[in-house]
C-alpha cells in the first residue's frame, strides 16, 4: 500500500478524480446566474458545467411573461410582438457558456495535510495547489482531498500518481 501524501509532495490530478475546489456559482444555482461569485464543491475533474441555450430561452420566457403581467396589471395591453422587439434590444446573449473542469487536472504540490475529525471519525485531508511550469504559484488553483477516512472526496493512496517530494513550498 502506498503512503499518505505529506506537505512538499508533487502528484498528478487527472480527469475522473473527485476533489474539492472553488468554481463560479451561476453553474450550479440558477439564483446566482449572473453572478462572479464563486463556491467551494466537490466536483469530479473533467466534467463540463454549462448554462444551456435552453434554460437561458427558458428565463426570457419568463421574463416576457412577467413584463406582460406587469403591463396588465397596470391597466396596459402591450403586443407580444413589441415585448419581444424590447427583449431583443437589450442584445442579451444566448449563446452556451460552459466551464470545463478540465483545467484542474495537471500537477499539484502539497500544501497541508491534517487529520480531520468528524462524529468521532478520523481522515487525512490534504490542501494542495497546481504547479505553474514546474514551480509553486500562491495564486494557483487550489484543491482539497482525505486519502482516508468516511470522507468525500476521496483519493485512496494507490489512486495517485506521485511524482517527486523536493519542492519545498512557502
Amino acid at each position: 500500500m502506498k503512503k499518505l501524501l505529506q506537505r512538499g509532495n508533487i502528484f498528478k490530478i487527472e480527469k475522473g478524480m473527485q476533489v474539492y475546489t472553488e468554481i463560479p456559482a451561476k453553474y450550479l444555482y440558477k439564483n446566482l446566474r449572473n453572478s462572479n461569485r464563486k463556491t467551494y464543491e466537490i466536483i469530479t475533474v473533467g466534467e463540463v458545467f454549462s448554462l444551456s441555450a435552453v434554460t437561458k430561452t427558458a428565463d426570457m420566457i419568463e421574463l416576457r411573461d412577467d413584463i406582460k403581467k406587469d403591463f396588465l396589471a397596470h391597466g396596459l395591453c402591450v403586443s407580444e410582438e413589441k415585448i419581444n422587439s424590447f427583449l431583443k434590444s437589450l442584445n442579451i446573449s444566448l449563446k452556451e457558456e460552459m466551464f470545463n473542469t478540465s483545467i484542474f487536472c495537471g500537477e499539484y504540490i502539497v500544501t497541508k495535510t491534517k487529520f480531520s475529525k468528524q462524529n468521532g471519525k478520523r481522515g487525512w485531508h490534504v490542501t494542495a495547489s497546481k504547479l505553474k511550469n514546474g514551480e509553486y504559484n500562491p495564486n494557483g488553483s487550489s484543491i482539497s482531498f482525505y486519502q482516508s477516512g468516511p470522507y468525500i472526496p476521496m483519493l485512496v493512496p494507490k489512486e495517485i500518481t506521485l511524482i517527486g517530494d523536493v519542492l519545498e513550498c512557502k
